[in-house]
């Protein structure tokens, strides 16, 4: 398996959990990765799969290196996750090898064809099998590519249902939570608007939006990356919500964060499969998102939360006051509608099973033990 580190994203936690599943499964996993960031290294570890670290000086290297490293495995099937991962395995496998090559893309594209896209997906010809995380990823390539269909599957994300568990009790029916980085492909600015024309509309006094993830500033200054978050700061002091939507440096343990909430909210532009959404449905969250990408395949509206325009601020603020005129009661069913959702079709078991499908397995050890 490649991917380009271990660090704290959510295609590396996928790669990493599938890793450790397929390991349990009997299957022998062997892991490549080139940059050095290992934050989800455990994961792996724990059930003893091998991890190499190919140190590489730039980029013509690293394909040289890597795919030296990976043909002298000898692996019955490799399994790529991420754009560079896949077109390092593709030239890794051409020419003459037998290996069976299976790239994973793990975003949306949602702004249509482009000169990348089309590049990316001429290349994915040299892989046996192309994994999606969504159906509309899937469509999308299925449509810009016909010859690719026939290696089209999809497989969406998996969540720990152990470590994503909803609340014993939760009282607090007024806070919105969002995890996700603050840039521009996140939609912080247009939300903000949202909820603060809701705010305005209603007269609502107690509802509250906490935001946790990257700003993008270096040592507290500014960065072209973190233009979304500055301009968002601007707006929030300008208006006076400063105590009314929050904003917070990421933190590793979002349980806590998903248990005090009412519900999640994801206002993205773009997304593949969202991991958030996932973990706060397995946490008995109603969801608050955008309706476009692979959210509308997790989010079904009116049962487990409500979409929305993420350009349309009227539809942003018309989201928050659908979900704030409901009884407790149907929250609480929104949120057990949700769990019984992930539970059914999001858990690493169901996961493993449909890769072991594209890889040819008939039937997990796991499952015959």
């Amino acid at each position: 398996m490649l991917i380009d580190h271990l660090g704290c994203g959510g295609a590396q936690r996928q790669f990493c959990m599938l890793a450790a599943e397929l390991k349990r499964r009997d299957h022998h996993v062997e892991i490549f990765t080139y940059h050095p960031n290992d934050f989800l290294r455990s994961i792996p570890e724990e059930v003893d799969v091998p991890i190499h670290f190919v140190k590489t000086s730039n980029y013509f290297s690293r394909i040289v290196k890597l795919r030296s490293e990976i043909r002298k495995s000898r692996p019955d099937t490799l399994i790529t996750f991420l754009n560079t991962p896949a077109k390092i395995g593709q030239l890794t496998k051409f020419p003459g090898r037998s290996f069976r090559l299976v790239v994973s893309e793990r975003s949306s594209d949602v702004d249509g064809p482009s000169w990348e896209s089309w590049w990316r997906l001429k290349m994915h010809h040299l892989a046996d099998a192309v994994v999606t995380n969504s159906a509309a990823q899937r469509d999308f390539i299925a449509e810009s590519s016909s010859s690719l269909q026939s290696r089209l599957h999809c497989i969406p994300n998996c969540v720990d249902l152990e470590n994503f568990r909803p609340a014993e009790t939760n009282e607090n029916s007024n806070r919105f939570v969002v995890l996700g980085n603050f840039g521009y492909k996140k939609n912080p600015l247009n939300f903000f608007r949202g909820f603060r024309k809701y705010i305005e509309q209603s007269g609502n006094t107690r509802a509250i939006v906490d935001w946790y993830g990257s700003n993008f500033r270096s040592q507290g200054k500014s960065t072209p990356s973190s233009e979304s978050y500055d301009q968002l700061k601007a707006e929030i002091a300008s208006s006076g919500f400063e105590d009314r939507f929050r904003t917070h440096d990421p933190v590793n343990d979002v349980l806590p964060i998903y248990h005090g909430a009412a519900a999640a909210c994801l206002p993205s532009v773009r997304e593949g499969f969202p991991n958030a959404v996932g973990e706060a449905m397995a946490c008995g969250l109603p969801v608050l998102a955008s309706n476009i990408g692979g959210i509308p395949e997790l989010v079904d509206d009116p049962n487990t939360g409500f979409l929305f325009d993420p350009h349309d601020c009227d539809d942003i603020a018309a989201s928050f006051d659908r979900f704030m005129n409901l009884t407790t009661d149907e929250r609480l069913q929104m949120g057990r509608t949700a769990r019984q959702y992930v539970e059914a079709n999001l858990s690493t078991a169901v996961f493993a099973d449909r890769y072991e499908a594209v890889l040819g397995v008939p039937q997990s050890s796991a499952r015959a033990a």
